[in-house]
């Protein structure tokens, strides 16, 4: 009742969508993650209180046509996503209210001049997702930034957004 997330990932996709419902039905808050073999029941899995499905085989086909069509950008995002021998990375960084960048444009807020950052994207706390973010665009609390940056960067951006 008290977890903030739950994934259901046994080796059938039935107990998995129940899994999922229970999960829910204890706590509506928990973020649930359902693991499905069969892309078929991914609507089932929604419709059970998933907030994201992972179907393993349909993930496998899409990152081997990137390999064959975009290998070095899939090489790139592997070592800004895994790569522990980089200083350089990709990580979300939540908005909170009276930070110093709440309420501030990016423009305002300098994220790239003062903290050496690039925002990629922002997740805004309605879940619309803003992929290409402009200067003018402005960061409320509740937003996620999806950033690249190095590590000592992403630190002080982190302790300037909450």
């Amino acid at each position: 009742m008290h977890a903030t997330a739950l994934v259901a990932c046994t080796a059938d996709d039935g107990d998995n969508v129940l899994i999922a419902l229970t999960g829910r039905g204890l706590n509506p808050g928990v973020f649930v993650i359902v693991r499905v073999k069969t892309e078929e029941n991914e609507p089932k899995a929604r419709r059970a209180g998933a907030d994201r499905v992972i179907a393993p085989a349909a993930i496998g086909g899409r990152r081997i046509a990137a390999l064959v069509t975009r290998p070095i950008v899939v090489d790139f995002l592997d070592v800004v996503s895994h790569g522990t021998d980089v200083d350089f990375v990709l990580e979300e960084i939540a908005v909170r209210d009276g930070s110093d960048l709440a309420r501030r444009s990016l423009r305002e807020a300098q994220v790239r001049e003062r903290y050496g950052v690039t925002v990629l994207a922002i997740r805004q706390r309605d879940g619309v997702m803003n992929t290409h973010p402009g200067p003018d665009d402005r960061l409320e609390h509740g937003d996620t930034l999806v950033v690249i940056g190095g590590r000592d960067d992403l630190e002080r951006v982190e302790g300037a957004a909450g």
